[in-house]
């Protein structure tokens, strides 16, 4: 007994590493900052769409104004994140989510926050962080211990998730004690200290050559990745959970006024406990290295399963321990998937494979929660979002029995 305590205290001595250099400790803690307000500012938007509106389909539009964008701008902020200095490239875009944030407040502290205005500024926050994803994945390389480098993956999706649990609470204590418009404020806010440590790096050079032409870029980096023994079918994986499952935490609004006749404080609760249960799941892999894909596969057969009991369950006490199941196996699926393709790929072709991980997770929530909000506001939540689970459990099961590829 003793001995496998010791192993598992063991086990954690790379995350201890990691965080031990204060360079990747200071990076690791401004970047969390910045995500709590990304998801303050998420949980308040979504609020006041749906306060607005009391429209699934606006809703979905919101999601699809943040994350649609990574459709045109994911690819490109991956040949960017090759070619130039990602420090620089972080800074530019990560001030201009600030300032959109900022801007957002604004309105709605005069009045004239109207919904198709927040949509807009939406768009040009998911557009910042399109462009950034990439690189701000890549740079670990860079700012890591090559040592511990999958464990500083790790521990970044551990900040993620975090701020998944943190972000939604503080959102909705924003929302009742400030109120939505200096809400909205602080949140763009907090990503200004990640701001001022991107300014302390030294320039970085990219690894990928810049002889051929954009277009080439983007071709070689999917070429690359779908054609990797496992990266490709990850991602393939992958993409069934974002957009079959991950539009319900999208939609969540909606769902908890029209499932359990709730307002923000449940709204908030029910966001913070699938980050809380996401927090676990991040945490976990941080013990078990670069993932296979039937790790992942667990992940997505979780999750497919856990959102149809959340959506059936009858109060929402249930509904917040579900949820939490969700946070779990959503985490696994995607930080598993993040994991294996940023530790297995050349790091020349680093930031346009992290690019497609950083596509199909935003791009993919926004295209089904537009499918699955449309259908909801004729057919109620239960069913299409019931029916979307049913499609990603054949889908991971067509993957479970598929011929495996060579390995060589």
């Amino acid at each position: 007994m003793l001995g496998a305590l010791r192993n598992f205290a063991a086990s954690f001595d790379p995350l201890r590493k990691a965080l031990a250099d204060s360079g990747y400790r200071d990076f690791a803690a401004t970047n969390l900052l910045a995500f709590v307000g990304a998801w303050m500012q998420r949980l308040i938007l979504g609020w006041l769409i749906w306060d607005a509106t009391h429209s699934a389909l606006w809703v979905g539009l919101l999601a699809s104004c943040d994350f649609a964008p990574a459709l045109l701008l994911g690819p490109i902020g991956g040949v960017l994140g090759d070619r130039v200095d990602q420090a620089r490239l972080i800074t530019m875009c990560q001030a201009a989510f600030v300032l959109s944030g900022v801007a957002a407040g604004i309105a709605v502290a005069v009045g004239a926050g109207q919904a198709w205005l927040l949509l807009f500024f939406a768009l040009i926050a998911g557009a910042a962080a399109t462009l950034s994803d990439a690189a701000r994945l890549g740079i670990i390389r860079r700012i890591a211990q090559p040592d511990v480098f999958a464990a500083s993956i790790a521990i970044s999706a551990i900040c993620f998730n975090i701020a998944r649990f943190v972000g939604p609470a503080l959102g909705g204590a924003a929302l009742l004690a400030l109120g939505p418009g200096a809400g909205l404020i602080a949140a763009a806010l907090m990503g200004l200290p990640f701001i001022w440590l991107l300014q302390l790096q030294e320039p970085m050079t990219a690894q990928a050559t810049t002889q051929v032409t954009w277009v080439q870029g983007l071709i070689d980096g999917a070429a690359y990745a779908f054609s990797h023994r496992s990266i490709g079918g990850v991602l393939l994986l992958f993409a069934f959970t974002c957009l079959f499952v991950r539009p319900a935490y999208e939609l969540m609004p909606g769902l908890v006024d029209r499932l359990w006749n709730g307002g923000p404080v449940l709204l908030s609760a029910m966001v913070s406990a699938i980050g809380a249960g996401a927090l676990v799941g991040a945490v976990g892999l941080t013990r078990q290295g670069v993932l296979a894909q039937p790790v992942v596969l667990r992940g997505v057969f979780g999750s497919a399963l856990s959102l149809m009991a959340l959506v059936l369950a009858p109060w929402t006490e249930l509904a917040i321990g579900l949820a939490a199941i969700l946070g779990y196996f959503i985490s696994s699926t995607a930080n598993g998937a993040l994991i294996l393709v940023q530790t297995e790929a050349h790091p020349a072709y680093q930031a346009r494979v992290a690019s497609l991980w950083s596509i199909t997770v935003r791009a993919g929530p926004a295209a089904g929660a537009l499918i699955v909000g449309g259908c909801a506001d004729s057919l109620g939540f239960r069913g299409p979002i019931i029916a979307a689970a049913i499609l990603c459990l054949i889908a991971a099961i067509a993957t479970r029995f598929a011929p495996k590829r060579p390995t060589g």
